[in-house]
């Protein structure tokens, strides 16, 4: 029995060659948010079989202001990581901020005072949904318009060198290809980057998240939602074993 190398070859590369995301939460296993988190693990409106992420609707500090946060593995001062999770809004006009902080435990519970805590982060903003991107000391304008009630797809790529953030967005399950902006941390840090903080700043309807998952060696564009789980791989790197034995007796 002989194996076209042409599918051993593929078959390899798509084992090894998916990139490096380690999955960091798909909420599936409990609430793992972070202390004073105001939002709650709830079913995703388009799956009921998959759970995602509420940033709380009724919010209990003012200014209509809810906030939750999420430890993720460091990505270190002179290092580039990427930061990857899916989005959704159903607000009229949302305000939904999300991104990297240097600080392990922002304040989110009473009077939220806690956007200075953040260093590459974006949001979606107002009713044509557009996605903008930290830049210093402002946002950009809209980089890329969305829509409400749809999953987005978002790359936070982070430089943790030279305090930038490039941001890319796709639907579906494409990986992302052109970056749409990018911009420089808010206040830069010379500290590692350690936790993912978002924000329901509009307190008219419901955000979600789900699917987070980093990559603290580098640039990586890939969909991790795509790719398939350890247990996956485990099978077929056991597949492949099992052919290149037979091939092996095949010549015996």
């Amino acid at each position: 029995m002989k194996i076209p190398p042409l599918i051993l070859t593929l078959s390899l590369s798509t084992c090894l060659c998916q990139g490096a995301f380690v999955l960091v939460d798909d909420m599936e296993n409990g609430n793992n948010w972070g202390a004073g988190s105001q939002g709650s693990i709830v079913a995703d409106p388009t799956n009921a079989s998959n759970n995602v992420y509420l940033i709380d609707t009724s919010p209990v500090s003012s200014g209509n202001v809810t906030a939750a946060f999420h430890s993720i593995t460091s990505i270190d001062n002179n290092t580039t990581g990427t930061l990857f999770f899916r989005i959704r809004s159903d607000a009229a006009a949302p305000n939904f901020v999300w991104g990297s902080s240097d600080v392990a435990s922002p304040n989110v519970t009473g009077n939220f005072n806690s956007f200075g805590d953040y260093e590459g982060y974006g949001r979606i903003a107002d009713a044509d949904y557009g996605f903008q991107l930290r830049d210093g000391g402002g946002f950009t304008g809209d980089l890329e318009n969305g829509a409400a009630d749809t999953w987005y797809n978002v790359w936070l790529e982070l430089d943790n060198t030279n305090d930038t953030t490039t941001l890319y967005v796709t639907t579906g399950s494409d990986d992302a290809t052109s970056a749409i902006g990018s911009g420089a941390f808010r206040n830069g840090t010379t500290s590692g980057l350690v936790t993912l903080l978002v924000v329901n700043a509009h307190g008219g309807g419901n955000d979600y998240i789900d699917d987070i998952y980093i990559d603290t060696t580098g640039q990586n564009l890939t969909n991790p939602t795509t790719i398939p789980e350890p247990r996956s791989y485990a099978l077929l790197i056991g597949l492949l074993g099992t052919c290149v034995l037979l091939l092996r007796r095949s010549r015996i």
